[in-house]
């Protein structure tokens, strides 16, 4: 089921970037994974076999033949998984690139704006209660990621959503940085290239909701480059980040309406999957909203499935 939505999203992706000429630095050159020991390439193997019994492409390399894919990485490499249908993008200049269009063509973005609670309106409609003043709309969609759960509780919905922190050092594209994503799977991080930019990012930390750095897991990540790759990195240069992810229980998001608030849509709890699902997760909402015939079976991502 999420490899449907993972392809869905993908076509989406293509079709949305062509038609709206949003610049976001989106290239098809597939994500490589880069083992470095027997034991981790071998467990790399039978998840291959896994994906491709899903209708995903997962081919298998030598680790010859993973330098030949990539020159950057380390000879002593015990191979890799390429997995050749995968994109990647510059997240903050499509999302910027969509707010534009969306501009263009009539809708307001308000930013810096507080929530602080939901009125149902006895004519079917819903109001929700800004620091901003009033909106009031048919449908309310309930999009905030690890904060969604706060949120659906002035609804008195359960939304059960964890934050999960993820890290990320943004650097200037280095003239020796891959081409494309590569995971250093023991190290639990990835590389990708972004236009003139090169990120690290990676970890997975249950800490609730806060922003506070942990130097320690920045400082393993670049370290994983120095033992992967022979690409050269001033670690002083790097733009450190952190954000955080919302975990569902069960690893899959929950998107669709509220059968006891028909007027409120989720889509929240994608994990780590976010930027991936975006597109179809909004086409999924829209469909939900107009009646349309869903562009994959909502069912196993509803909502429902905790209530």
């Amino acid at each position: 089921m999420m490899s449907e939505l993972g392809n869905a999203s993908l076509a989406l992706y293509n079709e949305l970037i062509d038609a709206e000429s949003i610049d976001c630095k989106y290239q098809q050159r597939g994500l490589l994974g880069v083992f470095r020991s027997r034991q981790a390439y071998e467990e790399g193997e039978k998840e291959a076999l896994v994906l491709k019994q899903h209708g995903m492409s997962a081919k298998m390399l030598t680790p010859n033949e993973v330098i030949t894919l990539e020159p950057v990485v380390k000879p002593d490499n015990m191979g890799g998984i390429h997995f050749e249908q995968d994109a990647n993008l510059k997240p903050d200049d499509f999302v910027l690139g969509l707010a534009s269009r969306f501009e263009k063509i009539g809708g307001v973005v308000h930013s810096h704006v507080k929530l602080n609670g939901f009125t149902p309106v006895k004519d079917g409609t819903i109001s929700a209660k800004t620091s901003n003043g009033v909106y009031k709309a048919q449908h309310v969609v309930l999009a905030a990621g690890s904060w969604s759960m706060d949120l659906a509780k002035l609804l008195d919905i359960n939304v059960p959503v964890q934050p999960a922190k993820g890290y990320s050092v943004t650097f200037n594209l280095p003239d020796d940085s891959p081409t494309r994503p590569i995971m250093m799977f023991g190290a639990k991080c990835g590389l990708t290239p972004m236009g003139s930019y090169m990120r690290i990012a990676g970890t997975l930390e249950l800490s609730g909701i806060n922003d506070k750095i942990s130097q320690r897991r920045v400082d393993a990540m670049l370290r994983a480059v120095g033992e992967y790759f022979t690409t050269k990195i001033n670690p002083l240069e790097g733009k450190v980040w952190s954000g955080l992810r919302p975990l569902s229980p069960d690893g899959r998001p929950m998107i669709g309406a509220i059968d006891k608030n028909p007027n409120v849509v989720v889509a929240t709890g994608h994990s780590m999957t976010g930027v991936t699902l975006g597109p179809v997760t909004g086409k999924l909402v829209a469909q939900q909203i107009t009646g349309e015939v869903p562009i994959v079976d909502p069912k196993p991502f509803s909502l429902n499935r905790f209530n």
